[in-house]
């Protein structure tokens, strides 16, 4: 009981922002990001929140993101894919 309601606190703590500030945007983000992406919906049912980026860690390498927030009656989940390259 208490991981369900801690996993609806960081959904509605994740998601709530996203959904205040607007819907889709893309922009380069300023914490190493090369480029970044995020797309909010709601509905009745349940929220969701996805991030899109590439960025660097300094490295040579570059990493691509993918985090998908999604909060319902049922609880919250979160999902993230991520995969690098390096060049050379």
């Amino acid at each position: 009981m208490i991981k369900k309601t801690a996993c609806r606190l960081v959904a509605v703590g994740a998601l709530a922002p996203a959904l205040v500030l607007g819907g889709t945007g893309t922009s380069l983000a300023d914490d190493g990001a090369l480029w970044q992406q995020t797309q909010a919906r709601a509905t009745i049912d349940g929220a969701s929140l996805k991030i899109v980026r590439a960025y660097t860690d300094g490295s040579g390498k570059v990493f691509f993101e993918e985090l998908h927030f999604t909060a319902d009656r049922n609880g919250a989940t979160v999902h993230r894919t991520r995969s690098g390259a390096s060049a050379g």
